[in-house]
């Protein structure tokens, strides 16, 4: 569930910090579902103090989708960083626009090898491959190689049935830590699990915006 701020929690504190740093799905808003009108009004709020940056595994579309897009045209927004694809990519926004800072995209070989080990893990475990699929598994997110377990698409109600206590996906990434050794896999959300270049992550995005 989102985790709402205390609506009482006075600006002069909200001013005091230095940054706040948040992930997308599960945090301000449900898995890959919009924030609602309330969290919006609280996001705003939020960054007319302090910047805020917003770390997540979802692509640059997912988070407009999910973020941007439910924000007023007419907010300044210049206190807003969006980290997509867990800091694989930084975007900002200045003089009305999202401007991209950097994006560490994945080589066509380094894809490759990524979806052909993510395919033999799948081989691997039952589990894996369940009798109906909302969407592809495997997703390439240029900097950032996605496995959804029940596709990318998958109802909210069916993602938390799946791997509850992250059993079945720890499984899954001491695999894949074994066949592709050189690159960074975390489990991503309730059905996910992500795959980017060694040392990036969301410590690294942190690091970015302390910069």
């Amino acid at each position: 569930m989102p985790v709402y701020l205390e609506s009482k929690i006075p600006d002069s504190l909200l001013a005091k910090k230095k940054a706040v740093i948040a992930d997308l799905d599960g945090t301000i808003a449900e898995s890959k579902l919009p924030i609602d009108s309330e969290m919006a009004e609280i996001l705003l709020r939020l960054i007319s103090h302090v910047p805020l940056a917003v770390i997540g595994g979802g692509s640059y579309e997912k988070f407009s989708e999910q973020l941007i897009s439910k924000l007023p045209s007419n907010s300044d927004l210049s206190n807003l960083y969006m980290f997509p694809t867990n800091a694989t990519v930084f975007f900002s926004f200045s003089h009305g626009t999202w401007n991209k800072v950097y994006e560490l995209a994945l080589s066509a070989e380094e894809k490759d090898r990524i979806i052909t080990a993510l395919r033999k893990v799948i081989d691997m475990f039952d589990f894996a491959r369940p009798p109906k699929l909302f969407g592809p598994q495997i997703e390439d997110r240029q900097t950032q190689i996605t496995f959804s377990a029940l596709g990318q698409n998958a109802p909210i109600e069916e993602k938390r049935l799946f791997d509850p206590d992250f059993e079945k996906r720890k499984l899954m990434k001491r695999a894949l830590e074994k066949l592709i050794p050189e690159f960074e896999i975390r489990l991503g959300g309730m059905t996910s699990i992500d795959v980017t270049r060694k040392g990036i992550d969301k410590s690294y995005g942190i690091r970015k915006i302390a910069e």
